[in-house]
């Protein structure tokens, strides 16, 4: 028979259909609100390669730094999904079980897309940088990008005044040609 700790990270609860389930008693510990340290590296070596960059132009830089706040954005309000998910899961848990998984599910696609997403943006890096008069090409993978990264928060403010600066630069781009 499991004693209580009020010291203990994690609590144990009896459900009617018998079965124990294990909740963490501070959200925090199980899942920090932080972005994983692999996002960190990610965005913070991007962003010193483009700075660093000085053959990259003006718009192509502008470009870059803005996918790369679209991507902490959506990293954002996945890690935020989690939390509000375990937090249903927290406040009924023998109810809310498969609404956790579900939810997970989700928020584990949404992750390996960004992870996609992420590489795409390399990619448009290395093309923007080792292939610059190519604008067709160039144009073409920031479309692709822009259109990757849609996402169905149509309330999210922020983000649509950055995909609308990103699609006004990719006009730009091409008016420039």
């Amino acid at each position: 028979m499991p004693h209580w700790n009020p010291f203990s990270k994690l609590y144990q609860v009896k459900c009617k259909d018998g079965s124990t389930k294990t909740v963490y008693r501070d959200i925090n510990h199980a899942f920090p609100l932080a972005v994983s340290g692999t996002d960190l590296k990610f965005t913070a070596k991007m962003r010193s390669e483009i700075i660093k960059d000085v053959t990259l132009d003006a718009t192509s830089k502008e470009q870059i730094k803005s996918l790369l706040y679209q991507i902490d954005d959506l990293n954002n309000n996945n890690m935020i999904a989690f939390r509000a998910a375990y937090i249903g899961f927290q406040s009924d848990p023998c109810a809310n079980g498969e609404y956790l998984l579900t939810e997970i599910k989700k928020i584990n696609d949404e992750a390996q897309r960004l992870n996609g997403i992420k590489l795409q943006i390399k990619g448009y890096v290395d093309i923007v940088r080792n292939d610059p008069k190519n604008k067709d090409k160039i144009t073409r993978t920031y479309f692709g990008l822009i259109k990757a990264m849609q996402i169905p928060l149509k309330d999210n403010s922020t983000i649509k005044n950055e995909m609308d600066s990103s699609i006004l630069a990719a006009k730009n781009l091409m008016e420039n040609k």
